[in-house]
């Protein structure tokens, strides 16, 4: 298994990888939210968000992998990909919106084998060494690109695609998780809802199915609502708990161990999640010439800020997503 994949099965799982506070009773009577009657206690958990609305996001991704083989293991090899992108919504309507999203800055630190630690961050000033050059080229290909999302309200992708594709096609070794596919694994994937209410202590269910070399990855993830976040009233707490399959021909590699512990904070006021966190360990197992172990830990943080946004107050309909969002969805792949 390549770096480009231990990295993919902690990206796949991103996108499977949001009101009162604690204490406080739910509303006294049912309330509309996005064209629905919603009954106390409940909630109608959407992507609330309209056109023109501006957002600032940050992804982080680190990794730790360690590889076990005939000679023993080759030690702890660390790192850690930092993306800012900023969101846009240019269209939105009762089913669907359109995200335009703009890499404004990439950090990557990695330990290559033969060449030690490297830390490249663009905007930021050319490395000396020939890899880190490389990959400063690679990265900076990325500042300025545009990609453009466009999902339904329950957060199922419908399209994503790059604006004008960076003229980099090839990469090293190294930097192979930043291929263009591999970075619509990373930043085209959302949250996906269910097409129902759902109260604290409910849950729901995705499955993501994705095609590997010689057979399928399957990763079904369970949500539950938690608990209301103290410090924001209508902030939601969302468990998170992956679990990844693996079924490739003659079991050339299997899934000894896996955990996984995670959560989503979402904003029931705006209707959108405003961050996610996801932490990962896996153990596999290879068959044939060159087989062996690979251990990956993987840790992966995500942060939505608004821009643009207006924030509601008491009795002001044209601002409070409440009034405002569009119809609930009778389809959707989420449950």
């Amino acid at each position: 298994m390549n770096r480009k994949w231990c990295w993919f099965v902690a990206l796949v799982l991103t996108g499977l990888i949001t009101s009162e506070p604690v204490g406080v009773l739910a509303q006294d009577g049912p309330i509309e939210r996005f064209g629905e009657i919603v009954p106390s206690g409940r909630y109608v958990l959407r992507w609330g968000m309209q056109k023109g609305q501006k957002f600032s996001v940050e992804s982080v991704q680190e990794t730790v992998t360690e590889v076990e083989g005939p000679l023993g293991k080759s030690g702890k090899m660390p790192s850690a990909l930092t993306v800012r992108q900023d969101w846009e919504v240019t269209e939105s309507d009762d089913a669907t919106l359109t995200l335009l999203q703009t890499f404004q800055s990439l950090k990557m630190e990695t330990t290559i084998p033969n060449a030690g630690k490297i830390s490249v961050e663009v905007p930021g000033p050319e490395p000396e060494s020939i890899i880190a050059k490389q990959i400063h080229a690679n990265l900076s290909e990325l500042i300025g690109r545009q990609l453009r999302l466009q999902m339904d309200r329950l957060g199922n992708v419908k399209k994503f695609e790059f604006i004008e594709l960076p003229s980099t096609d090839e990469m090293p070794v190294a930097n192979q998780f930043l291929t263009k596919e591999s970075l619509k694994n990373a930043v085209g994937q959302m949250v996906q809802f269910p097409k129902t209410t759902r109260a604290l202590g409910e849950t729901w269910g995705t499955t993501t199915k994705a095609p590997q070399a010689n057979g399928t990855a399957e990763v079904n993830t369970e949500f539950s609502l938690l608990e209301m976040v103290p410090d924001h009233p209508r902030w939601i707490k969302i468990g998170v708990a992956p679990k990844l399959t693996l079924a490739i021909k003659d079991d050339a590699m299997t899934v000894d161990e896996q955990s996984s512990e995670g959560h989503i904070i979402y904003d029931d006021e705006l209707a959108l999640v405003r961050e996610t966190s996801l932490k990962q360990n896996f153990t596999f197992s290879f068959k044939g010439e060159g087989g062996g172990k690979r251990t990956i830990e993987s840790n992966m943080r995500m942060k939505i800020e608004p821009q643009a946004i207006s924030t509601p107050t008491p009795g002001d309909t044209t601002t409070d997503p409440t009034k405002s969002a569009p119809r609930s969805l009778e389809s959707g792949k989420s449950d």
